[in-house]
Order: C-alpha cells, then sequence, then structure tokens
C-alpha cells in the first residue's frame, strides 16, 4: 500500500511539473471558470470550477486534484488545490438520462450523466513569490486520480477592467479583458437564453424544425461571437451576453443562430471556448528610473581642468527622488590633464536603487584662456562728447594686452536722453575671443535748466533756446559759418 502511494504521489508530482504547451480552451472537454480573483494584502485568491468531463464522477475531494501554472519569460511556479464543494451537475446533465454508474467511464452525455459536485478549486498566491517586472500566464491543471490523465487549460476570466492593487511602488494587476475575449460555442444543444440563468426563458424561432425541440433556439456549435457585451454569474455558473441574429438555420432537428444584431441573449460559460486575452499577473514596479541630460558637452584648456566639474555640464532627475544631479558618479577615473578627447561614463540610482548611464564627451585644448575686457558703465551729460575707447582695455593672459582687437557694436546719441548698451569684442592670437555689455546713461545737464534765448533776428538762435554748454562756442559757430570753406576743412565737433 505504501508503495502505491509513493508510486502515485511521484507521477502526480511530474505531471505537474512537465513542461505545459500553451493551447487554447477545449470547453467541450474541460469546461471551467473562473468565479473570482481577489488581491489582499499578501496574496491574490483565484477561485473557480473545472472538470475534464465525460470521464467519471467528481462527487468526493479524493477523485482528482487541481493545480494552477504561472508562467513568465523568466519564471515558473505551481500551486495545487484539493477540491471543494461547487456543484455543476445540473447545468452538465442533459435531460431525461439515468446517472452514469460509479465504475462507467467515459461515457457521452446523452447516455448517462457524472455527478459533478467536487468541482471547485482555490489557489493562494503569496505576492512575494512573484518576480517584480513579470507578466505571468495563467494554465489550469485537473488530474483524475482516478484514471490517471492530466489535463491543461488556458485561464480566461473576462473582466470589464482590471483587478488592481498597489503595495508601495510595486503594482500587481490581474487583467483579461472582456471586450477582447471571443466566444465559440463548443456544443451542439446549448440553449439561447433570455436571461442569464439556467430557469430562464429560451428565445423561440417563428419555424418549427423538428417537433422533438419544439421552437426553442440553440446556437450553433462551432459559431463565433466576436463581441461580449457582459459578464454575469448565477449560482457559481457564469453567463456571457452576445448579440444574436433575427433568423436562424434548420440543423440536427434544431433552429441554430449566429452572431448578429437583433436580440441580447446569454449563454453559460460551460459551453463556450474563449479566445483573445487570457488572464496575465503583471508584476509592476511602478517607480520609474532615473534620468541624466547632457546639458553641454564642453571644451576646456589645461589651465582649466582643475577646477573643471563634470556636474556643471549635465542634470540628473528622477520622477520620484526630483533633482539628484548631486548623486551622479563617474564609473572610472578619468585623466583629463593632458589635450586630447576623453568620454566621462556617468551613472546614477535613484533611492530604489535603479540607475541610469549616460556619456559626457570633453575636449581638452591647450592651456589658452580667452582674454578680458575691461569697461564699466558710465554716465555722461546730454551733449558731451562720447569717446567708445576712452578707459576700455583688453588683457590676454597668455598675450598680454589685446586693445588694439578691440571692436564695438552699438550706437550712443547724446544728444538724446537715455541708456544706451554697447558690446565690446577682443580675441587673442589663438582666436579665443571674448564680449562684454556696458550701459552709458545720458542724463540731463542740471545746468540746462539756465537757457539763453535770442531775441535779435539778426542773431544766431533767434527765439530759440540755446544750450547753456554752447554759449562759450557762439562766436565760434557764427565764425564758421561766415566762413564756410574753414568750416568744412576743419572738423569740430558740438
Amino acid at each position: 500500500m505504501k508503495k502505491t502511494f509513493l508510486l502515485f504521489l511521484f507521477v502526480f508530482i511530474v505531471l505537474f511539473t512537465m513542461p505545459v504547451k500553451a493551447s487554447s480552451t477545449d470547453k467541450k472537454n474541460f469546461p471551467f471558470e473562473i468565479t473570482s480573483v481577489r488581491i489582499t494584502d499578501s496574496s491574490i485568491q483565484i477561485q473557480g470550477w473545472g472538470m475534464a468531463v465525460n470521464t467519471h464522477h467528481y462527487n468526493t475531494s479524493s477523485t482528482h486534484d487541481y493545480a494552477l501554472i504561472l508562467t513568465s519569460a523568466n519564471d515558473k511556479i505551481t500551486y495545487h488545490s484539493k477540491p471543494s464543494y461547487n456543484s455543476q451537475t445540473n447545468t452538465m446533465k442533459v435531460l431525461n438520462v439515468r446517472r452514469c454508474k460509479e465504475n462507467e467511464y467515459y461515457q457521452q452525455g446523452g447516455s448517462c450523466y457524472y455527478n459533478y459536485d467536487q468541482v471547485g478549486f482555490s489557489f493562494n498566491i503569496p505576492l512575494k513569490d512573484l518576480k517584480i517586472d513579470e507578466s505571468y500566464k495563467a494554465q489550469l491543471a485537473v488530474h483524475s486520480n482516478i484514471l490517471g490523465f492530466t489535463k491543461y487549460t488556458d485561464v480566461f476570466y473576462p473582466i470589464l477592467t482590471p483587478v488592481v492593487l498597489k503595495k508601495g511602488k510595486i503594482e500587481y494587476q490581474i487583467s483579461s479583458n472582456l471586450y477582447d475575449t471571443r466566444l465559440t460555442v463548443a456544443d451542439y444543444a446549448v440553449f439561447e437564453r433570455i436571461s442569464p440563468a439556467k430557469s430562464s426563458k429560451i428565445r423561440q424561432a417563428s419555424s418549427l424544425c423538428n417537433a422533438m425541440y419544439g421552437y426553442n433556439r440553440f446556437f450553433d456549435e462551432g459559431s463565433t461571437f466576436t463581441h461580449v457585451y457582459d459578464r454575469h454569474v448565477n449560482e457559481s455558473t457564469i453567463y456571457y451576453k452576445v448579440k444574436t441574429g433575427n433568423s436562424s438555420v434548420c440543423k440536427l432537428g434544431r433552429n441554430v443562430v449566429s452572431e448578429g444584431n437583433a436580440f441580447d441573449s446569454w449563454i453559460a460559460g460551460n459551453w463556450v471556448d474563449f479566445s483573445g486575452e487570457a488572464l496575465k499577473i503583471h508584476v509592476i514596479d511602478t517607480n520609474q528610473p532615473p534620468m541624466i541630460e547632457i546639458l553641454n558637452h564642453p571644451t576646456i584648456t589645461t589651465l582649466q581642468v582643475h577646477e573643471f566639474n563634470f556636474k556643471e555640464y549635465i542634470k540628473a532627475s528622477d520622477p520620484e527622488d526630483g533633482i539628484i544631479t548631486d548623486k551622479v558618479t563617474m564609473k572610472h577615473p578619468v585623466d583629463i590633464s593632458l589635450p586630447g578627447e576623453y568620454d566621462l561614463h556617468l551613472e546614477v540610482k535613484d533611492s530604489d536603487g535603479k540607475k541610469a548611464e549616460n556619456i559626457l564627451h570633453v575636449t581638452v585644448v591647450q592651456g589658452n584662456t580667452p582674454p578680458f575686457i575691461l569697461a564699466e558703465d558710465i554716465t555722461i551729460y546730454q551733449y558731451e562728447e562720447f569717446d567708445y575707447f576712452n578707459n576700455v582695455s583688453a588683457y590676454d593672459e597668455q598675450d598680454g594686452d589685446v586693445s588694439d582687437t578691440l571692436t564695438y557694436s552699438g550706437n550712443v546719441n547724446t544728444a538724446v536722453i537715455g541708456q544706451y548698451e554697447v558690446t565690446y569684442h577682443a580675441h587673442d592670437r589663438q582666436g579665443l575671443s571674448a564680449s562684454k555689455t556696458i550701459t552709458i546713461h545720458v542724463i540731463r545737464n542740471p545746468k540746462e535748466k539756465i537757457r539763453y534765448i535770442s531775441t535779435n533776428e539778426k542773431r544766431l538762435f533767434y527765439k530759440e533756446e540755446i544750450p547753456v554748454n554752447w554759449i562759450s562756442a557762439i562766436h565760434y559757430l557764427i565764425e564758421q559759418l561766415q566762413s564756410p570753406k574753414e568750416f568744412i576743412r576743419k572738423s569740430i565737433h558740438l
């Protein structure tokens, strides 16, 4: 007896740990439904029912066992469940047939019916078992302890919105989109019901196909419903709402219907194969990785190497931690003391250990610094002469005085009160340039409050105000106006 038990245990373990090939659902031979999916603070709980039909009775908890296999790109986990009470006998039973005997195996439903009373299962998946950033596909397996077979099916749980739990920065999602699910009728004797219950009225056809089946309408076996509109649970049986057509076709003595737009009809999940988005468990790390942004790939001289700081040319940020430039490090030390091209490999980690990398390209040239310009903002009175290069000079650490390279841009009109900007430019013998902008403030001369008006119509500025600083030059102006050749020859500025 002990040897027999150990042999069975070995077979059971081998069957439930064999590699599983992905396959579509086969509800005709392995009907199942997931009736509930919950995520708690510590686990995922999946409940439902399933059985390999037309094989044997499922009326005790020792006739069979269940397994749930979760497979991702980098992981595989198997969970086991003992059967629990969930009766599908009434739903699966064909009318007016006898009960199969205990030792009658592999009988079709038209000959006799089996009890499917212990076909419930419940799986508890600890969250700690699941790897972060993995998506797990679910498969259900049922193993017969009586006949020794194991059947597998992909798990579908068509729902409108995913089941979601966020725990810290980890989000757990269970999805199987109802609208992406296609239903294919898996049997030839499935009634078209008006509401989601076995006691519901059966929709009637307008013509009689066969007296045995009356005017009842049946779903056409093998027909596919591309759109599913709702899902309803009734006594552990799940019904799906689909759209059927107005007309029916006589097939095998039954009025059969396919997808259409005339009626809202319901079909039990026991009798439909699923295709589309199977149930998946997604473990998502919602913490976003940081980023290193290169602001500028610098060119520096050997004279600037000792004060070079690569963090001045980058910006590191993280959606959760904010600016983390101060945490950026060089993966490998790089000596940049000599002229050349250098790649600095940078990396940074956020508070959760996620990291980012980037490369800063640094060009080091022979030590030469750009010149600097000595020029300051100045204030002058209106009408005063302005010399653009007065008190302006340029100096270079390597070349010395380079004031002869000075040029400027901008214009100062001393006749009009205001502020004027003048930008000076200079360069050294290596071609490095510098610029500096100063502001010239032209203000009113306080003495301008005293003005003179000529009342002699033969005098200059007759009935016009004469600026006070022109009074001393009035005789000179008259003399020059009377001697135009001399005035033209001489260059004066007033």
